[in-house]
């Protein structure tokens, strides 16, 4: 049994077996040496471009048709192997993470995905020589250690929980109170959260807002035809981990905005 990242901030556990896993790709080999993986859409999706960094196995569909690519690609009898060419590091005088958080940064900025709309549809990311390169790093380091620990990232402090005593954590579907009504969710019967910041609001992950990937997948489904049910609240021991978690990923959201906000400018180096 092994925990992926099935959705964006979601995770699940997997029973790791040939005979009952698709593996389309190289994960199969790497598992035991997983570090960072930059995972981002496939082409063909219109949905505004978008990424994600983790530390698990992912799904493949955690992005529309996504492709990840791992800091390491694979172990032999001298170590792990990096995954970024011995050429770019002397190029640059960067180190593998350092290439892993200017990628990130430059995934990340607003600008860039603006200015290369049309090929981030059709093919991957081609990354320019910048001269913030330091800046981006930085940025991209924050993001990445956000996205990846986002379980363990502070709850927001800013909000206002409404709840009965000794209320039920338990999760069966959270919701709204009516259309056009974000600043405001029911956990379930005795919780309510508000005062949720309209910035959290901004952070999209292949098209939906984080908050809106946590209120999706962390409901209790039942397959109509098998009768299997899918009840998130069996995950964790921890009754109030998905609780703490939608608080954590408001968090997440409005940090994620104040940071791809500080970004520098797209100044492309002159060769």
């Amino acid at each position: 049994m092994i925990k992926i990242l099935h959705r964006p901030f979601t995770k699940k556990w997997l029973y790791w077996d040939n005979q009952l896993n698709e593996r389309p790709s190289s994960y199969s080999g790497i598992t035991d040496i997983m570090d960072k993986v930059l995972y981002m859409q496939g082409a063909g999706s219109k949905k505004d471009y978008s990424c994600l960094a983790t530390d698990i196995l992912p799904n493949f569909q955690l992005i529309h048709n996504g492709k990840g690519f791992p800091l390491y690609s694979e172990k032999d009898a001298f170590g792990i192997v990096p995954n970024v060419s011995d050429h770019f590091i002397k190029k640059y005088n960067l180190t593998h993470d350092e290439v892993f958080y200017f990628i990130y940064g430059v995934l990340h900025s607003n600008e860039y995905k603006e200015k290369y709309a049309n090929d981030l549809v059709k093919d991957f990311p081609r990354i320019p020589d910048l001269v913030h390169k330091d800046k981006f790093i930085e940025v991209g380091e924050k993001l990445v250690e956000l996205h990846i620990n986002y379980e363990t990232v502070p709850v927001y402090k800013d909000l206002k929980i409404e709840s009965k005593n000794n209320p039920s954590y338990r999760v069966t579907k959270m919701r709204y109170p009516k259309r056009g009504v974000f600043d405001t969710i029911i956990f379930n019967e005795d919780i309510t959260i508000s005062s949720i910041p309209n910035e959290a609001y901004e952070y999209l992950v292949n098209g939906k807002t984080a908050i809106q990937w946590i209120m999706e997948q962390y409901q209790v489904v039942e397959d109509r035809k098998s009768g299997i049910k899918d009840d998130p609240n069996d995950y964790s021991d921890d009754e109030k981990y998905i609780f703490n978690l939608l608080l954590r990923v408001i968090n997440v959201s409005v940090q994620t905005v104040d940071l791809v906000n500080s970004l520098p400018p797209l100044e492309i180096v002159e060769e």
